[in-house]
């Protein structure tokens, strides 16, 4: 299981920057006129090369830093801290914990009204839920039917710890293209 965590990090690390990189290439930049036609510029000597920044040193009592050094390689301090602080923030907590009464199965009974006075339109159907990836989502599996007709739906529920927000999302067999 750790293996195949780390493995998504780094794909995911790789893809986020080759993004990241490509977003940045295809920036416009404004349409420059052309300049009117004067003298060179005298030749200046060169600057000798800048340092790259260094980060200041960690103090005793720092939280560690989510963002290693550039070119930190692997294994090193700044790299650990970072990857502890991605660990922590991606594992399962108490808001996925209050998801928990949601899990097993259920049958369950639905009644459409097609306009006043109708008679409703009644439908029975089967709603399993399960944890998965490692408890940080529920997966919901519908079957049943709906007005006479083969029902089916995937929904996925979780909870972001960054925006800390729940969200569901919800596909089935009649609505098409969600």
């Amino acid at each position: 299981m750790k293996t195949r965590h780390w493995l998504f990090v780094g794909v995911f690390c790789a893809v986020s920057a080759a993004w990241t990189a490509t977003a940045t290439a295809q920036e416009k930049k404004p349409a420059e006129k052309p300049a009117a036609a004067q003298p060179a510029p005298a030749a200046q000597p060169p600057k000798p090369a800048d340092k790259p920044a260094t980060p200041p040193a960690a103090k005793p009592g720092d939280k560690p830093t989510a963002h290693p050094t550039p070119g930190a390689p692997p294994g090193s301090a700044d790299m650990e801290a970072m990857m502890k602080a991605m660990q922590a923030e991606s594992a399962p907590g108490k808001e996925h914990e209050a998801l928990k009464p949601l899990v097993g199965s259920f049958t369950c009974a639905n009644k459409f009204y097609p306009g006043p006075g109708a008679p409703p339109n009644e439908s029975t159907g089967e709603v399993t839920r399960k944890w998965i990836m490692g408890n940080r989502y529920l997966q919901e599996d519908v079957k049943g039917n709906w007005m006479n007709m083969p029902f089916e739906g995937l929904g996925f529920i979780g909870y972001d710890k960054l925006q800390k927000v729940y969200h569901f999302y919800w596909i089935d067999n009649m609505v098409p293209g969600g």
